[in-house]
């Protein structure tokens, strides 16, 4: 009982190692405050109580419209949202490029090109052409009863779309023909 007592109290002693990184990617300058309380959060960035967003790039000179919040950016496009299902696809600017009212609020959207990729809050997956307004896909997933604001948005991968379904699944579709290839659960 002495020995372990002996080896328990060594290992207090040891010096505490603390990870260094050799390199980093880039510098990130923050002065420890913000121009605004954040008021909306999404996996991308966040949306802040005077309508500026911080995405990947630090504090936007961007201001989202009275009541729309950021959801994204993607292409060099942002997406911004109402709860009412309201979608803007605005430029870096913050020129509006593309608006439409869904029937369900947005869980997340992304863009690529002149597509739009949709998931509602109904789990409804919508993939549009802003251009034509075509709709190319849309299907109806099963119900969900709670939402998480860092869910996923589409992902284009060549020819195909990926959309992340709020219930759990990978749907694959084609991105031309809007058929689906597969979907995939997610455990």
């Amino acid at each position: 009982s002495a020995v372990a007592l002996v080896l328990v109290l060594s290992g207090y002693g040891t010096k505490k190692q603390y990870f260094e990184p050799e390199t980093t990617a880039g510098d990130v300058s923050f002065d420890g405050s913000i121009p605004a309380k954040i008021v909306e959060v999404t996996r991308y960035g966040a949306t802040l109580e005077n309508g500026q967003i911080i995405t990947s790039k630090g504090v936007s000179s961007v201001t989202m419209p009275e009541g729309f919040s950021f959801l994204g950016e993607f292409d060099e496009r942002l997406i911004a949202v109402a709860d009412c299902g309201d979608l803007r696809v605005m430029d870096v600017s913050g020129k509006v490029l593309y608006e439409k009212t869904f029937p369900r609020a947005i869980a997340s959207a992304s863009v690529s090109g002149d597509m739009l990729a949709v998931v509602s809050s109904g789990n409804n997956l919508t993939m549009l052409n802003m251009t034509s307004g075509e709709v190319i896909f849309n299907k109806q997933q099963d119900d969900v009863y709670a939402l998480d604001s860092r869910m996923a948005a589409p992902y284009f991968l060549s020819g195909l779309v990926l959309f992340p379904t709020l219930d759990g699944k990978v749907v694959i579709i084609d991105k031309t023909s809007g058929k689906v290839i597969r979907d995939v659960v997610i455990s």
